[in-house]
């Protein structure tokens, strides 16, 4: 597997969601099927878990064999 193809579709995925301003700290377990990124959710949105959840979604979507860990980070 191409780990920059995979990466970026991910990023790709995650950015079309409105409100997500940074996407970063992407790892890939291959052997234990895990994905692992940080975001970085616009803070003045009321509906920031929403946006989390659709994102969290997206990417289980796609790739729905993988465990997905999304830690969202705050924008300072």
């Amino acid at each position: 597997m191409d780990i920059v193809k995979f990466r970026y579709k991910i990023y790709k995925i995650v950015m079309s969601n409105d409100g997500v301003l940074e996407f970063h700290g992407f790892y890939l377990e291959e052997k234990n099927k895990s994905i692992r990124f940080d975001i970085i959710i616009d803070y003045s949105l009321k509906n920031r878990e929403e946006i989390y959840n659709k994102v969290l979604n997206d990417v289980k979507r796609e790739y729905p064999d993988y465990t997905i860990n999304i830690k969202v980070d705050i924008d300072i």
